[in-house]
């Protein structure tokens, strides 16, 4: 499972117009299987720009892959002030609210 979801991630990633060019070098960490610091990296961008909802979205998605599932919630939580109706963002929260109360 863990497998298949780093693939779709991996696939969304690399699509290319779904996550701005600012998110190379994480995308690239991704890629390389350096989850820390892919999520790190997009934790960076988020920090400077709070209503880049892609970037909150990428430490989300890679804190789950981690195991880190607070951290999971606390990124898709800030993610969705700026995009209250993604429904990705909601799927991505309902996800991590599940597996942090595991």
């Amino acid at each position: 499972m863990r497998t298949l979801t780093f693939v779709s991630l991996l696939t969304a990633l690399l699509a290319g117009s779904a996550f701005a060019g600012s998110l190379d070098v994480a995308k690239k960490h991704l890629a390389e299987g350096r989850f820390p610091a892919a999520r790190d990296a997009a934790a960076a961008i988020a920090e400077r720009d709070a209503a880049f909802a892609r970037a909150q979205y990428l430490v989300g998605e890679i804190s789950l892959l981690l195991g880190e599932n607070t951290r999971a919630v606390e990124a898709y939580r800030k993610a969705l002030q700026a995009k209250p109706d993604s429904a990705t963002l909601l799927t991505g929260l309902g996800r991590a609210l599940v597996a942090d109360d595991e």
